[in-house]
């Protein structure tokens, strides 16, 4: 009798119904228990100052593109208006769209795949998107891994002529507009698929479909919103961007091979399905557009130079969706191959998903100095107070975290190191300095509206090939104003380690600033 396959089971419509349900409960009870990571915190923050009449890009303040902190609003609203924590109901959409998402995918890879060959495309699309992310569903890159995802399977059936509704042309177009605004890298996606497919098709190719039309028409809406409802994005945070952004990272003064063989060396985990693929010597039009896209996935994550955790989502969800399309395949595999397979789902799904929630687990999504925390916890529940540092989670993650106020409008002083470094070099030395300048002012100007009973400034040494020292009210005080006034209003009174304690010892006069933006 000879042994059954996973695709043998999958095959039974009970079966996939209850693997997929098991992958997506378990999936959403996770992210209930998970504590939000920073960024995602931010966002939410962001999302209910937006609510509470505040003036994105002005009052408070991101690098981020507007979506995503507009696409948070309504479920910041509703867990506001029935009472539920606000990252319930996040979780809780977030995983109802991928319901949505799944069935798109399911749609558009009827006839790519056999029968047989469905039921484990659909579960790698599941765990891809879903247990890939952990405690980072929500994130920029799960959300282009989405539209990724769904953009291809809908461009291969058009590579292979078969028939697309128009409705699930305009959903897939949809879908995926949301995920590639997110990031401008993210564009580049769409764009080398469709190249993929004109080369394929030659004189068949038709560029004005249904699909690509709604795609357009989205990106020219968001152009206009965003110019309408969020000006000071373009006019503000783009010149800070482009001057800060790419000017400081943990490589910053190495050579620039090194830089990059320090970002590609976390996306090891794509040298397993690349060796397979020269095994399999799998031609498969998915598995070479599976492949295109995880190459675009890491010149993208290349493209950043910055390597953070979440930048390797969409890269391991691509690797996840590859190596689950082969462990379904059809065409049998010799044993060695069969047995690589499925080690490399065993050891992804350890190091990659099963390690880092361990970590979240024992130490919390975020790691937060305890000589912080200390300091936070010593003073009174009343006593304001704010955090002069250019690590986030040592700004606001903190204090939201330990139930305080925020009265600043940038999520923290990250940008500083970048542009005194852009500030050295004659070329932008004149931009960085009016960006360093703009960034004083905000500052001062938060302090006089929060009033804060305590200033926590922290100190770090960056190093390079010009080693940056920063200290948050050291950076604030190199402005001779500003100096005065905060030598006028509070007093240095202790130091742990490297943070500085300012205790306020005049009281603060409210500014019209104050009033005029509703702070």
């Amino acid at each position: 009798m000879p042994t059954k396959k996973l695709t043998d089971y999958l095959a039974n419509p009970v079966v996939l119904v209850a693997c997929l349900t098991l992958a997506w409960l378990s999936s959403l009870v996770l992210a209930l228990i998970l504590e939000p990571t920073t960024d995602i915190s931010w966002r939410q923050f962001i999302a209910g100052q937006i609510l509470d009449g505040k003036t994105l890009y002005r009052d408070i303040i991101d690098l981020n593109p507007p979506l995503w902190f507009w696409a948070a609003i309504p479920f910041v609203w509703l867990g506001e208006v029935f009472g539920i924590n606000v990252q319930a109901v996040a979780m809780a959409l977030a995983h109802l769209s991928s319901l949505v998402a799944l069935w798109m995918f399911a749609k558009a890879i009827d006839g790519l795949l056999s029968k047989s060959e469905r039921g484990a495309a659909l579960l790698g699309f599941l765990i891809a998107i879903l247990w890939v992310a952990a405690a980072d569903v929500g994130q920029r890159e799960q959300s282009a891994l989405i539209a990724s995802l769904l953009w291809l399977v809908l461009a291969l059936r058009r590579d292979a002529q078969l028939p697309v509704s128009l409705p699930l042309a305009v959903s897939i177009a949809a879908f995926s507009a949301y995920g590639f605004a997110l990031k401008h890298y993210f564009v580049l996606i769409p764009i080398v698929v469709e190249a993929a497919l004109a080369l394929r098709l030659g004189k068949k190719w038709r560029p004005l479909r249904p699909e690509t039309l709604g795609l357009a028409a989205l990106a020219l809406v968001y152009a206009v919103v965003v110019i309408r409802f969020a000006p000071e994005f373009l006019a503000q945070i783009v010149p800070m961007a482009a001057v800060s952004y790419d000017a400081f990272n943990a490589w910053t003064g190495k050579p620039t091979w090194y830089a990059v063989l320090m970002i590609i060396g976390p996306a090891q985990f794509l040298l397993l399905p690349l060796v397979l693929a020269l095994r399999l010597r799998d031609k498969r039009p998915i598995i070479l557009g599976l492949f295109g896209l995880s190459l675009l996935f890491l010149l993208i994550i290349v493209g950043q130079m910055k390597g953070f955790f979440y930048h390797y989502i969409a890269l391991k969800g691509v690797c996840v969706m590859i190596l689950m399309l082969w462990l379904g395949r059809d065409e049998p595999m010799s044993k060695l191959d069969s047995l690589l397979v499925r080690l490399g789902l065993f050891s992804f799904f350890v190091s990659m998903i099963v390690s880092p929630l361990q970590t979240v687990i024992k130490t919390g999504a975020t790691p937060i100095s305890e000589n912080l925390r200390y300091l936070i916890q010593s003073e009174p529940p009343s006593n304001r107070i704010m955090i002069l540092s250019t690590v986030p989670q040592n700004s606001f993650f903190v204090l939201v975290r330990e139930g305080q106020g925020f009265g600043a409008r940038h999520y923290s002083m990250w940008m500083v190191p970048g542009l005194m470094v852009r500030a050295q070099d004659p070329k932008t030395a004149k931009a960085a300095t009016a960006q360093l300048a703009r960034v004083r002012r905000d500052y001062l100007e938060d302090i006089q509206c929060f009033a804060p009973n305590v200033l926590i400034s922290q100190s770090e040494q960056f190093e390079g090939r010009k080693p940056i020292q920063t200290e948050g009210m050291a950076f604030l005080r190199e402005d001779p104003a500003t100096n005065r006034w905060m030598a006028e209003h509070y007093r240095l009174e202790s130091r742990l380690k490297d943070f500085q304690v300012w205790r306020l010892v005049k009281p603060i006069a409210s500014t019209a600033y104050c009033h005029s933006s509703r702070r």
